[in-house]
């Protein structure tokens, strides 16, 4: 061999003991012993006696018990499966607790699906034979079906990487009346495998077990036992209520959400109770835009809009039907001509909008040439109507302003949601965000708080809704015979209440004219009828909604071990493994 194949050799050589090194434990275990103690409530205690002999001084072992199961599909068409706390994850969590290493320190910590105990002292080492004891208790580990429950537990995981020299077990069952067997198996090997052991036994209350022969690394020795049902209880209310948490830790997010904003609510965003009496006129001073904000809290485009009538019923304007003649298809339009100005007492914001369609000298308006160019007017009228609010102190301080927020934060959420559900199929997600979204939507809506003042503009207008939502037919005739135009007169506050068809509903048969201010082709001939004028009411609102509030485009495992086609070694909970550190 020349000198640079040696080199080469050597060099390769190196490498590979170094890697070996590297992945080297440093330790097997002479003697694993678990003594497992079965409560009638289900409830599992663990001791496990670990005699571990170390080649090279370490600072002791780390034991990693898993507590995080997949929860996967049934073996067979006829397999049980097992009870589980309600929940939408397909992750099933179990309760580990009462952790101790007597004679020793540790940390114990989350390591991806375990729960981790470090046993010893990063300040010393040991070597040669050391027992390890460590002591836990589990619940959740036993498989509950409709006829009987299962134990199905990996005495010793299948992640130890070192041989097991010697292992056995003892399982302490509860004293219970039963009818019926009780069945067992204990599985070794690495993880599928279904060799049995046949050195297991129950006597008195207690099934054990000797495994004789060397488990190889990465072996493990698993216990499945057939249980009669009522052997053992699901029971205790903490125990089950913690397993019910831990399952369903991320609806702690909604539910933490509903607890802040309820309290925030109450704080400052939760109205005095204000007695409501039954009026059958709108309050004089209010438009019906204030008077749809007022009981929705929010400013809609029908609001404004619903002014286009009130001014009709008040003679400023009239309403003409007719054909948008720049359509290819035939198709209704209308014109609003301007009778005369607004009185110089009327609002800002009804300013804006009237004179926005009338500017200067004009005085008619094709709602159609309205179209990509009246938002900018509908967006000013907004915002002055909300300036009129802020002077007239209607709302406390700030309210809206926490409601507009919480609305905008719950369209982020839903975004969200949707986001973890597409991208990630996490159904236990989108649950706990959506439920989350619809409660910061809720607050949002519920959140603005009136005043005094507001309360008893509040209590007016709802007052006069609750007449137009229970008012019967005979009450409507009297009203008539009083004011003709009743009708008319109110309509604007029903748009803006959206109730308009509704409330005309409520005068078919007893309004025979069409509104003076309204000039519609169906109308002629003696053809009206409340039906007829609705329909072309609804149209002219659609349009111009349509065509007010438009702005251009910018360019631009939980199965049967026994029913389920049968257990194997590494099947069951419990289980992990260790190393060294």
């Amino acid at each position: 061999m020349s000198k640079s194949s040696f080199r080469l050799f050597f060099v390769i050589l190196f490498i590979f003991f170094l890697k070996f090194d590297a992945y080297a434990e440093y330790f097997y275990i002479k003697d694993y012993h678990s003594d497992i103690y079965i409560h009638k409530n289900s409830v599992v205690d663990v001791k496990e006696t670990i005699k571990v002999h170390f080649t090279r001084p370490r600072h002791g072992i780390y034991r990693d018990i898993p507590y995080r199961y997949r929860i996967g599909e049934k073996y067979t068409k006829d397999a049980q499966v097992a009870q589980r706390p309600l929940s939408l994850s397909k992750v099933y969590i179990i309760s580990i607790f009462g952790i101790e290493t007597p004679g020793f320190k540790n940390k114990v910590y989350k390591h991806k699906d375990d729960i981790r105990i470090r046993i010893g002292s990063a300040n010393s080492l040991v070597d040669g034979d050391i027992v390890y004891t460590i002591k836990y208790s589990l619940y959740g580990v036993v498989n509950f079906f409709k006829d009987h429950s299962e134990f199905y537990f990996n005495v010793i995981g299948s992640r130890w990487s070192v041989p097991i020299l010697h292992s056995s077990f003892d399982v302490v069952l509860p004293q219970s009346e039963y009818d019926g067997e009780i069945k067992y198996v204990v599985f070794s090997g690495r993880f599928g495998s279904t060799h049995k052991e046949v050195n297991a036994a129950l006597e008195d209350g207690m099934f054990s077990c000797t495994v004789e022969h060397t488990l190889k690394p990465y072996s493990a020795l698993t216990v499945l036992m057939w249980l009669p049902k009522g052997f053992l209880t699901n029971s205790g209310f903490l125990l089950k209520l913690k397993l019910f948490v831990l399952n369903n830790k991320i609806f702690f997010i909604p539910l933490f959400t509903f607890l802040i904003l309820f309290i925030v609510w109450i704080i400052i965003g939760k109205d005095k109770k204000e007695t409501i009496m039954t009026y059958y006129k709108p309050p004089e001073s209010i438009t019906p835009a204030e008077a749809g904000l007022l009981i929705d809290d929010k400013i809609d485009s029908r609001d404004l809009i619903s002014l286009i009538f009130y001014w009709a019923s008040g003679g400023y304007l009239e309403i003409k039907e007719t054909e948008n003649r720049t359509s290819f298809f035939k198709k209704k339009d209308y014109i609003l001509k301007k009778i005369k100005d607004l009185p110089q007492d009327a609002k800002e914001f009804e300013k804006i909008i009237f004179n926005g369609l009338f500017p200067g000298n004009l005085s008619a308006a094709r709602v159609s040439a309205q179209k990509d160019k009246f938002y900018t007017t509908m967006k000013m009228a907004k915002d002055s109507l909300n300036e009129y609010i802020k002077d007239e102190k209607v709302y406390e301080r700030g309210t809206r302003a926490l409601s507009k927020f919480l609305t905008g934060l719950s369209a982020v959420f839903l975004l969200i949601s949707g986001f973890v559900f597409m991208n990630h199929n996490n159904l236990e997600g989108f649950a706990a965000l959506l439920l989350t979204t619809i409660i910061i939507f809720v607050f949002g809506i519920i959140m603005p708080k009136k005043t005094k003042k507001g309360l008893k503009e509040y209590a007016a207008v709802r007052g006069f809704k609750e007449f137009m939502d229970r008012v019967e037919k005979d009450r409507l005739k009297k009203l008539l015979e009083d004011d003709p135009e009743y009708f008319y007169n109110t309509l604007a506050y029903a748009i803006a209440f959206g109730e308009h068809k509704k409330w005309a509903d409520k005068f078919k048969d007893l309004v025979s004219e069409p509104p003076n201010w309204y000039k519609g082709a169906g109308f002629r001939h003696g053809r009206f009828s409340t039906y007829v004028f609705m329909d072309s009411l609804n149209s002219s609102l659609t349009s111009m909604n349509s065509a007010f509030t438009s702005s251009p485009s910018s360019a631009g495992s939980g199965s049967s071990g026994f029913s389920g086609g049968g257990g194997f070694s590494g099947g069951g909970m419990g289980g992990g493994g260790g190393g060294s550190w």
